[in-house]
C-alpha cells in the first residue's frame, strides 16, 4: 500500500486499484476547513491517478464524520465550503464508496450521500440533526436524501433530528450493505472491487428522481405536525426544501435549500438553539477545575423527602439505572412518593416513551425506608426537604453522623446558603448544592452550586 505523505487530517492511500481517502481529525472527524480542503485535494489526486479505479472514503478513530466543526459556527465559510465539496464528490468520475462506522450525522451523512454507494458497520447510526439547532441540512441533504428514500421518510428524519440505526438505514435505502463480523475497511474495499467487476453505474443521488407524492402530501404533512412543533420555524423550511426535491431539477433544489438555510441561520430561533447547544457543552467544563481531576464514583443515591421534588429526583436516578433509597419521616409520605413514581413510570409506558420492561427495571432500582439510617452506605445523598434553614441544618447534622466517609452530601435548596448548611457538618468539603427544577424527572436542568469549601473531586 502506498500513500502520499502530506501532513494533513486527510490522506490518500492505495490498496491496488482502490484509493482510500482517510479522514483523521479527532475526536469526531468534524468537517473543519482543513478536512474539506484535504478531501478536495485527495479527490483531485485520485481522479488524476490512472492506477486508481475507485475510491473508498473512510474515517480513522471511533466514528465517521459526525458533522460540522462547531468552532466554525457563525463564521463566514472558507473555500472549499461543504456544498461545493459535496457537489465535487457527487460528480467524481470514478466509483466511490463511503465506509460508515460510529455516527454519520449532519454534514457527515450529507458527505456519505454524495458518494455513489454506502457500506456501514451494523452498529453505526446516521442522521440529519440540524433541526435541533433551528437549521436544516445545508449541503444537499434536503435534495439527495428524498431522491434516495422518498419525501416522507426523509422529512421524518430531518424534522425529528433523530439518528437511525444502520439496519433501519439499509431498509430505507440510505445504506447499501451492512458489515457485521469483519473489518469495515476490508469489506468496503471488497465491495468497491465487486462493484467494479459488475460494471456498476456511478449512482449519483443528484441524478435520481424522488418518488412521486400526492398533490396534497406536503400540506397534510405540515398540518399533521400539530402542536409538537408549534412555534418552530425550521420544520416549515425543511418541508419547503424537500418539496423542491420532488418538483425541481437538482440544481434548482439546491438553490431553494440554500435560501432556506440562509434564512434559518439568520433567525432568532436558530441563534437561541445554538446558544443552548454551546451552553450545554460548556456545563461539562467546571471553571477552575482541571478535567483530569479525579471524581468520586456514584453508584447509589439517597433521596431525603418523598414529596413531588424528591420523587422526581428519585425517578430521574432510577431511570438511568442508579440504585436509589428514598426516605421520608413517615410511612404515609413514603407510600405517596412510591405511588407518584409508579404513576409517572406508567404514564411514560402509556405514551410510548419507554417500554414496560424498562419501567419494571427502573422500579427494581428503588428502595424506600423511614429514617436517615438507611442512607449510611450511599455514595451521594440529596436532601429535598422543606425550604427552612433550621430543618436543613438538622438534616445535615444527622447526615454528618450517619453517612460513610467520602459520601457527597447535596442540598436541593434554591435560596439558602450552601456554606451555612455545610457548617452544620464536620466535612464541608463533601457538601454541594444540587438544585433540580420541577418536575425533576423531565426538566433537563440542574444547578450545581459549589460552596467555599466544596472539594474539587
Amino acid at each position: 500500500m502506498s500513500d502520499n505523505t502530506i501532513n494533513t487530517p486527510v490522506s490518500l492511500h492505495r490498496d491496488g486499484e482502490i484509493g482510500l481517502i482517510t479522514v483523521d481529525n479527532p475526536p469526531v472527524n468534524a468537517l473543519s476547513h482543513a478536512v474539506r480542503e484535504g478531501i478536495w485535494r485527495c479527490l483531485d489526486e485520485a481522479a488524476a491517478d490512472d492506477s486508481i479505479d475507485a475510491i473508498v472514503l473512510r474515517c480513522a478513530g471511533r466514528t465517521f464524520i459526525a458533522g460540522a466543526d462547531i468552532r466554525e459556527f457563525g463564521k463566514p465559510p472558507e473555500d472549499p465550503w461543504l456544498p461545493e465539496l459535496l457537489n465535487k464528490l457527487d460528480a467524481f468520475p470514478k466509483l466511490s464508496v463511503a465506509a460508515i462506522h460510529g455516527t454519520a450525522l449532519g454534514g457527515g451523512l450529507e458527505t456519505a450521500l454524495s458518494c455513489h454507494y454506502r457500506i456501514a458497520d451494523v452498529d453505526a447510526r446516521v442522521g440529519l440533526p440540524e433541526s435541533q439547532l433551528g437549521l436544516l441540512p445545508g449541503a444537499g441533504g434536503t435534495q439527495r436524501l428524498p431522491r434516495l428514500i422518498g419525501a416522507e421518510a426523509a422529512l421524518d428524519m430531518m424534522i425529528s433530528g433523530k439518528p437511525v440505526a444502520a439496519p433501519r438505514a439499509q431498509e430505507l435505502g440510505i445504506v447499501d450493505r451492512l458489515v457485521k463480523q469483519q473489518s469495515l475497511d476490508q469489506a468496503a474495499i471488497a465491495y468497491a472491487r465487486e462493484q467494479l467487476a459488475d460494471n456498476a453505474p456511478l449512482r449519483r443521488a443528484s441524478q435520481q428522481t424522488a418518488p412521486a407524492v400526492a398533490d396534497d402530501f406536503f400540506d397534510d404533512y405540515a398540518r399533521n405536525l400539530g402542536k409538537r412543533y408549534r412555534g418552530f420555524e425550521s420544520p416549515g423550511r425543511i418541508i419547503d426544501a424537500v418539496r423542491a426535491a420532488t418538483e425541481l431539477p437538482f440544481d434548482d433544489g439546491l438553490k431553494r435549500e440554500r435560501e432556506r438555510f440562509t434564512e434559518a441561520m439568520a433567525s432568532t430561533e436558530s441563534a437561541a438553539m445554538r446558544h443552548l447547544f454551546f451552553a450545554e457543552r460548556a456545563c461539562a467544563k467546571v471553571p477552575g477545575i482541571d478535567r483530569s481531576t479525579p471524581t468520586r464514583t456514584i453508584q447509589s443515591v439517597g433521596v431525603i423527602g418523598a414529596g413531588t421534588m424528591g420523587a422526581g429526583i428519585a425517578l430521574a436516578c432510577i431511570s438511568r439505572g442508579i440504585d436509589v433509597i428514598l426516605t421520608d419521616n413517615n410511612d404515609e409520605g413514603l407510600a405517596r412518593g412510591r405511588d407518584t413514581i409508579d404513576k409517572l413510570l406508567s404514564a411514560q409506558v402509556r405514551k410510548g416513551r419507554i417500554s414496560a420492561e424498562a419501567a419494571a427495571g427502573a422500579r427494581e432500582h428503588l428502595e424506600t425506608g423511614t429514617g436517615l439510617e438507611h442512607l449510611s452506605e450511599c455514595d451521594l445523598v440529596i436532601e429535598a426537604v422543606f425550604e427552612s434553614m433550621a430543618v436543613k441544618e438538622a438534616v445535615f447534622g444527622e447526615l454528618d453522623r450517619i453517612c460513610k466517609d467520602g459520601a457527597i452530601l447535596a442540598t436541593n435548596t434554591s435560596t439558602l446558603s450552601i456554606d451555612r448548611i455545610a457548617a452544620a457538618t464536620k466535612r464541608p468539603h463533601d457538601v454541594i448544592g444540587l438544585h433540580f427544577f420541577s418536575p425533576a424527572n423531565i426538566m433537563r436542568l440542574l444547578e450545581i452550586v459549589r460552596g467555599e469549601a466544596t472539594g474539587d473531586d
